[in-house]
This record gives C-alpha cells, sequence and structure tokens, in this order.
C-alpha cells in the first residue's frame, strides 16, 4: 500500500525529462501526492507550474530543440544539480534522450523509463539506428530499475534485453479518471452513435485507412456521427484531402488542433467506439480514457492493445486490416449496442461499458501507478541511505 499524502520519510527524486510534455504535466504531481519529493530537472519549463513540484532549468541549448550535443554538454552541469539537490533517486525518461543524459551522470539509483518506441523500435528499425542502439544500451545497463509501459512492453524488452531483464518493471501509467469524469453531453450528438478516430495522422496511426473506412461507415449508415482528431500532426497531400472530403460531411467533425484534457472529456462523454489502430505503440492513454467513459475501443492486434483485452478490458481486435475489416468490426459493435425494439442501448452494451469503467479504475489510473512507482522509488531510497549508513 502507498503512503498517499505522507509528510515523514520523503524520497527526493530528479525527474529528467521533457517539461513541456503533457504526460509529464500529469505524472509527476500524482507521485507528489503518493507521497514523493520531486524536482523536474528539463530543458524546458511546463506551461504552468506543476502543483508540489520543484523544476531545474538545464543550461541554453545550442539549438532551438534539445540535440545530442546537449544531451553530453550538460551531464556535468547535471551532476552538480543533483549533488546541491541531496536527491536520493534519479529518474530519467525516455532512453534515447533524457535517459541517456541522466545515465551519463553516473548517479545511482537510477531509473529509467522507457517507452516502446525507445526500447523497441528505434534502435532496430529507425534510420538512425545505428546510434541509438548503443545509446539506449548504454542508458539501461547503467540503471538500477527499468519501468515499461506495461507488461506488453515488458515481455519485449526482457526478450530484447535479457541481460537487464531482472531490472525491468512493468508500470502501466494510467489515466486521470477525474477529468475524464467532467465531460459534458452534447445534444446535437445524441441521436447518433458516435465513433471517434482520436490518434492523429503519423503514419504509424494508418490515417489513410482510418480515413477512409471513417467515409465508408458514413455511407453505410445513417446514425453515425464521426470525430477525428488531428492533432495537429503533419500530412500528405493526400491525407489532406481525405480530411477535407470528410469534414464537409454534415455528420463528420475534423479537430485540426491539439485538445486540452476538458474538450477530451467532452468527447469521451459522447463517444460510443473508439479506433486505435497503429503498427506499433505502448499502452494508449486516450484508449483508456475512453474506455472509462464507456467506449468500445476496436483496436490493431499489437502487443500493448492485446494486453488490455488478456487483462480483462472490453475491446474488438482488428483480424481484418483493411477498409472493408474495419468497417464490419464497428458496425458488429453497433449493431449490438441497437436495441431493435426501442431506442435505448442494448443491455449487452451498457454492461460493456460498465465494465470497461470498473476496469480502467482498478487497473489504468494514474494515482495507482505512482503508488507502485512510489513504493519502488521507496525501496531504493531506504538501500541507499542504509548503504551510506554502513
Amino acid at each position: 500500500m502507498g503512503i498517499r499524502g505522507a509528510m515523514s520519510d520523503r524520497p527526493h527524486v530528479a525527474y529528467v525529462g521533457d517539461g513541456g510534455n503533457y504526460h509529464v504535466a500529469k505524472w509527476l504531481p500524482a507521485l507528489v501526492r503518493a507521497g514523493i519529493r520531486v524536482t523536474l530537472i528539463s530543458y524546458d519549463e511546463p506551461d504552468t507550474p506543476l502543483p508540489g513540484v520543484a523544476f531545474s532549468k538545464l543550461p541554453g541549448r545550442v539549438l532551438p530543440r534539445p540535440s545530442y550535443l546537449d544531451y553530453l554538454r550538460s551531464s556535468r552541469f547535471l551532476r552538480r544539480v543533483l549533488e546541491a539537490g541531496q536527491c536520493d533517486v534519479l529518474m530519467g525518461s525516455y532512453a534515447t534522450h533524457y535517459g541517456f543524459l541522466a545515465a551519463r551522470t553516473g548517479f545511482t539509483p537510477f531509473i529509467m523509463q522507457t517507452w516502446t518506441g525507445d526500447l523497441s523500435v528505434y534502435p532496430f528499425k529507425w534510420p538512425k539506428r545505428l546510434w541509438f542502439g548503443p545509446v539506449v544500451r548504454y542508458g539501461l545497463r547503467r540503471a538500477d530499475l527499468i519501468t515499461t509501459d506495461g507488461k506488453a512492453l515488458l515481455e519485449i524488452g526482457r526478450g530484447l534485453y535479457p541481460e537487464i531483464a531482472s531490472r525491468m518493471v512493468a508500470t502501466r501509467w494510467g489515466i486521470d479518471t477525474s477529468s475524464v469524469d467532467q465531460g459534458r453531453p452534447d445534444p446535437d450528438l445524441d441521436p447518433f452513435f458516435v465513433v471517434t478516430a482520436p490518434r492523429g495522422l503519423q503514419h504509424w496511426y494508418q490515417p489513410e485507412l482510418v480515413l477512409e473506412s471513417m467515409q465508408a461507415l458514413l455511407g453505410d449508415r445513417d446514425d453515425v456521427f464521426v470525430i477525428v482528431l488531428t492533432l495537429a500532426h503533419e500530412r500528405s497531400a493526400n491525407v489532406q484531402q481525405m480530411l477535407d472530403q470528410l469534414a464537409a460531411h454534415p455528420r463528420a467533425r475534423v479537430v485540426d488542433r491539439f485538445l486540452d484534457q476538458k474538450e477530451m472529456a467532452d468527447i469521451w462523454c459522447n463517444t460510443d467506439v473508439v479506433v486505435s489502430i497503429p503498427h506499433a505503440d505502448g499502452v494508449s492513454e486516450s484508449i483508456l480514457e475512453a474506455a472509462y467513459a464507456g467506449a468500445t475501443p476496436v483496436l490493431s492486434d499489437i502487443p500493448s492493445n492485446r494486453s488490455l483485452v488478456d487483462d480483462g478490458m472490453c475491446a474488438k481486435v482488428l483480424s481484418d486490416d483493411t477498409v472493408s475489416g474495419l468497417v464490419r468490426t464497428i458496425n458488429l459493435i453497433l449493431e449490438k449496442a441497437s436495441d431493435t425494439t426501442s431506442d435505448t442501448m442494448s443491455a449487452s452494451a451498457t454492461t460493456s461499458g460498465t465494465h470497461n469503467r470498473e476496469w480502467v479504475a482498478a487497473n489504468a489510473t494514474v494515482d495507482g501507478t505512482a503508488d507502485q512507482l512510489a513504493e519502488l522509488i521507496r525501496a531504493l531510497a531506504v538501500e541507499k541511505r542504509g548503504d551510506r549508513t554502513r
């Protein structure tokens, strides 16, 4: 059990990561609530102060965005910050950059926070893999503990890096359920089944397949409303043309910007089916949020998605990765959700939504994961303090 809110025996963690990342803005205050003192160390200050989190800025960058020259030259400065801050535990986020910088300090105990891309994609399949491979292994070998985004990545990581398998642990970073609970129904959407594609336009999310399927679904049914979130990603001319066609449809909405948490909560409150079919990905927080709000996910058959279903989430795993296959899968969900004798949702659909809400609350909340990580941090801090007294 955690000691949420306790003021005694609070280990001090220096978290080296992207201060402008919205995940960081959510996770670090959760660690504070779990009883951990946290200092964020980054090139970029958060847009707004994070409750309870101190901040230390890394020295000026050579380029507008951090480069490997920055990550190499900042290690001495970071060592001085760590010494002055009397930190108990160092945590580096993402093995290919901030985690690499943290590893270069030689500070111990050191936790490396890894994600699907930096553990299993960039070192093996990326054009710069000859650089990323050694960088990732360097950091992993110096870590006392390596966290992975869920059980699927844990299994993948242990297979790819057997020499450090015993130091890996799964921590499924979850969602802030209270923010999802703030969503408001849209009366204009009430007559429709709402299908939302929230993952953006990066090529690994298969935007062409998703957009063509949404057009086909609108042609098949007059009781469907489609929402597509682009996340303001770059796109090809072909994808832009498909977006323009979809945006012109009276039962479609294309949102071409990044939404804040309140706006996302409104989207989830009105969504019946959420589509996420990437070629490779970690555990998607958007899927967890949509499932908590009662939507049924349609997921590609990749390890991270499969692990959600294996652990108990109600979802449909796409077996036919084509337009007809995706449309058919969504139609099956909507047919089961329709009661042919009334305008109400069927009992099976209601049960599925309730189950997913309860499952996420029990298995995938940010506070639950923060409690888990806090216990790991305390164990490392106690071990370190014990070494000092011997």
